[in-house]
């Protein structure tokens, strides 16, 4: 996959993983208003502006995985996510992972200082404590649960 697209009418999406893929920019997110979790990962990303169109209250999204990516400015990531009202998981490193970005001199406490909205930094909480971002298997549980029940009334 090279570009985001096709995704306006997945409304009630709350997970999309494109990780692995061939992204450049980030881009075709706007319809997903539903989505919580995104895992941009090994990609190639260096644009980070189709967030923006994911500003304000209006959108979950609170887990953001970008780590193995190509994102360089620190002044384009913040200006990027600064408006992601609900984000509270960003990783832009994992397992010595990165984006140039990560190198950048006072990056951690650039980003925790302009994103107060953030909890979880790199899988590092505010309190230096090592904290992976949460799995998302709550719909998935409750499926196992559902079908347990389905199976407990019998034929």
């Amino acid at each position: 996959v090279m570009c985001i697209e096709g995704l306006t009418t997945l409304t009630n999406l709350r997970t999309l993983n494109l990780s692995c893929n061939l992204l450049t920019k980030v881009e075709g997110l706007q319809k997903l208003v539903n989505l919580t979790k995104l895992n941009l990962s090994y990609n190639h990303i260096n644009d980070l502006s189709g967030f923006m169109q994911l500003h304000g209250t209006n959108n979950k999204i609170s887990n953001i995985d970008l780590h193995s990516n190509c994102i360089s400015e620190l002044e384009h990531l913040l200006l990027c996510t600064v408006g992601l009202r609900n984000l509270a998981y960003l990783t832009l490193e994992k397992n010595r992972k990165n984006n140039p970005v990560c190198e950048v001199p006072g990056y951690r406490e650039t980003v925790l200082q302009a994103l107060p909205q953030l909890m979880v930094l790199d899988e590092v909480n505010l309190l230096g404590q090592s904290e992976s971002m949460p799995e998302e298997n709550s719909d998935l549980s409750s499926l196992e649960n559902f079908l347990q029940h389905l199976e407990s009334l019998g034929p």
